[in-house]
Order: structure tokens, then sequence, then C-alpha cells
């Protein structure tokens, strides 16, 4: 854990730099403080993306690093995240927080035009980034406006309606080459010479002869 022991009352000129490990040790503690709170407002979270910040930091310079990036640099963020009670905090939610604090000024205003239930809603860094975005975010000019589910519904009940209608008239529009049960055996006969050749004509009705005969010795 981070040192946050208080320095004595004088300070001299080689004190200076415990002075400035305390003002991070106290930004870290804060941090910590909010950690341990159940229900963390977003208040909570600023304080423990200052705490990250710092320790992000304090990680680079100790291993000579210019970007929080490598091999050497994430083995030491882990450590020092476990060392100080942050381990817990998914990696995607802190670079979600990091981000918010990056536009913290931005954010802070848009926060302070919600409503107190959206506020208190909105006070985890997910869901303030998505919000804080899409608030921000211009609409299209050539983008198609999205419809609701009812009336999706509605437009594909339509198409159906009208997809009967036109099996509808297909049916109808059918040349009279199409029989009926109804019909007799005559117009039958020539509905099927009319749409079918002679040979296939002539083979239709053996088959069909040789069916009548199936039928008749089975029963059915």
């Amino acid at each position: 854990m981070v040192d946050i022991g208080v320095p004595s009352a004088g300070v001299k000129q080689s004190d200076r730099l415990c002075c400035h490990n305390q003002s991070i040790s106290e930004t870290v503690r804060i941090g910590q403080e909010a950690m341990a709170r159940k229900r963390r407002g977003w208040a909570d979270w600023i304080a423990i993306g200052e705490a990250l910040l710092v320790g992000r930091a304090e990680v680079m310079r100790d291993t000579n690093t210019n970007e929080p990036t490598g091999r050497r640099y994430k083995k030491a963020m882990a450590e020092w995240l476990s060392e100080n009670g942050f381990a817990e905090i998914d990696k995607a939610v802190r670079a979600r927080l990091l981000e918010c604090l990056e536009f913290r000024s931005e954010i802070d205003k848009w926060i302070s035009q919600l409503t107190a239930g959206e506020r208190f809603r909105f006070n985890h860094p997910d869901t303030v980034l998505r919000n804080w975005r899409k608030s921000t975010a211009v609409p299209d000019p050539g983008a198609q406006p999205k419809t609701s589910p009812y009336a999706q519904l509605k437009t594909a009940h339509v198409a159906v309606l009208e997809e009967n209608h036109r099996l509808r008239r297909s049916v109808e529009a059918l040349p009279e080459s199409v029989w009926k049960p109804t019909d007799t055996a005559s117009a039958i006969a020539d509905a099927m010479l009319a749409a079918l050749s002679p040979e296939k004509a002539e083979a239709t009705a053996k088959e069909i002869l040789k069916k009548v005969k199936e039928r008749k010795a089975s029963g059915t």
C-alpha cells in the first residue's frame, strides 16, 4: 500500500519530495475510501479515477516509459492495482473511467443539466460515457429514421396482405388450361392436352391408369 504518513512540521529543501508524495498518497487514499463504499456515486468514481491516474503516472515513471503500454508496464500496473485495492475494477471499466476524466469538464457540464433521477441512474462510467456520447452525437441527415417495433410489425403485416393479394390475382389470371376437380373428364383431358406435348400427355395417361389400378387393388 502507498505510505500516507504525515510529514513533519518543518519542511526542508530535502523534504519537498516527501510533500509531493503526500499529495499523491492523499489522492490514492481518497480513491480507496470511494472503493470501499458499496453504493458508489459519480463523485466516488471520479475519486477512483484520479487515484488511477496517479497510479498510472507512478508506474510509468518506475518503468521508464512514456506510454501506458508494454509487458513491464502492464505487470507493474497490475501489481499497483492489487497492492492499492483497485484490482476488482474491470480493465474495460478503467478505460471508460479514464476517458470520462479526459472529458471531465464537458461531462460535468452535461451532468449538471440532467434531472435528479437521471443523475441517480447515470452513476457508473459505462452509463455516463455512453449517454454523454449519445447527447453529443451529430445526427446524420442522410440516415433513415428509426421505426418503432409496432411500426415494423405493421409494415410486415401490410407486406403479407399485399403478397396474399398478389398470389390471389396470379391464381385468377392462370390460363383456362388449368383444370378443377369439378370439371368433366373430357374438359380435364382437353386441359392436359393443351398444356402437354403429345408424348408427355400419353405418358401421363398411362401413369394415371397405373395408379388407378393400384388404388383399386388396395381398396383405397
